[in-house]
């Protein structure tokens, strides 16, 4: 750090090695501030809540920016700007700083602060923070169209690094702190640049969390494409690697079960079946919502039917597995179902057809005693 700030101080002003040195010496800044939280939280953890204290790289790397806004590694400049701000809790900040990274044709950071939430902003701080405007409260309702803020963005250089990663920050910070008319939105449009490169390394994440974003907002049928997407490309990417493709597979399944299984998509507070409109059965085999030849189709049936069961409606679970079993009577989970139908019919004290079922299943209609056996040992695995 000594010899960083002496080179500094020496050479102020030459356009290629004085930059270099303003930018490695802000990473040890940060590295000594984390390293002096670290230190402060073994000897007296009370003493030291909140976040570490980024402000001398913060400080550093403004003065970069206005010094030498055509330095070489300006994009990491402005990367490291929004997230030390965001982990010292100035989100807003932060935010300003990463748009100048990905959306340079759109919004300036200068470095100052944006204006507080609670105060308008005044003409000349907008003239000097043109950036801020999108922080100020709007007059906008829900009702009013949605001008998307992040259209036709250009990233500050062609070759420009941590762009998608950027992209993500951005959508975190309006699904998680935006309160405004319009969030979720600008949410999706933030997560869809990521989308627009298939083989970005946060692709599925950005699938992920565009479907979360539909979800939270009763879009239903671009939540369940969008979770569907997600699980067509973990299932291409296992078969050309041979390791599983996405984490979150298993997450998409579910909440398109969930989505199935919701009665009330036109959020009225009536179930939309008194409504004329269609019930989770219908949904469940309309090929415009769900694809209906891919191998985990089942999969969303059965979920749907699990989330019924776990709701005591049990004739409708019933209904939905039964469906199951009759379009993938060879699916692999076919026996653990035969039993869960089984247990509704149980839980609906309707002893005849617990036998049915399972007198049908022993006396082999399909399914063998050790496939028994196997449904038996696994089905707490879907809980």
């Amino acid at each position: 750090i000594r010899a960083f700030e002496r080179c500094i101080r020496r050479d102020p002003s030459d356009p290629t090695y004085t930059p270099d040195a303003m930018f490695r010496l802000g990473e040890l800044y940060y590295e000594q501030s984390a390293i002096r939280f670290a230190e402060a939280t073994e000897i007296d953890p009370a003493a030291t809540e909140g976040h570490p204290d980024f402000n001398p790289t913060i400080n550093l790397y403004r003065d970069l920016v206005a010094r030498f806004p055509r330095y070489r590694r300006i994009d990491g400049v402005y990367y490291l700007i929004g997230y030390c701000l965001n982990e010292m809790g100035n989100m807003e900040e932060a935010r300003l700083a990463w748009l100048n990274l990905v959306c340079a044709n759109r919004f300036t950071y200068t470095g100052a602060p944006p204006p507080r939430p609670e105060e308008p902003p005044r003409p000349q701080d907008l003239a000097a923070h043109p950036a801020a405007s999108i922080l100020a409260p709007t007059n906008d309702g829900p009702e009013a169209p949605f001008d998307d803020p992040y259209a036709d963005c250009r990233p500050i250089t062609p070759d420009a690094e941590f762009v998608s990663e950027t992209w993500l920050r951005i959508g975190e910070y309006h699904f998680d702190f935006d309160f405004e008319p319009h969030f979720l939105e600008r949410a999706v449009s933030a997560y869809s640049h990521v989308l627009a490169n298939p083989e970005d390394r946060n692709y599925n994440l950005a699938l992920y969390k565009v479907a979360w974003a539909y979800y939270r907002a009763s879009r239903n049928p671009e939540a369940i494409a969008h979770f569907a997407q997600l699980v067509d490309w973990s299932d291409r990417e296992q078969e050309r690697t041979g390791r599983a493709g996405s984490e979150l597979r298993a997450e998409a399944i579910q909440y398109m079960g969930i989505t199935f299984a919701y009665d009330d998509w036109n959020e009225n507070q009536l179930p939309d079946p008194q409504e004329g409109l269609p019930t989770a059965i219908q949904r469940l085999q309309d090929p415009s919502l769900l694809p209906q030849d891919r191998p985990w189709t089942a999969e969303v049936y059965f979920h749907a039917g699990q989330v019924f069961f776990d709701q005591a409606q049990y004739e409708l679970a019933i209904q939905v597995w039964e469906l199951a079993l009759q379009r993938f009577p060879l699916h692999h989970r076919n026996p653990e179902i035969a039993m869960l139908i089984a247990r509704a019919y149980r839980r609906l004290q309707r002893r005849d057809c617990v036998h049915q079922r399972e007198g049908g299943r022993r006396a082999g209609r399909g399914v063998g005693a050790a496939d028994l056996r196997k449904g038996r040992r696994s089905r707490g695995s879907i809980r």
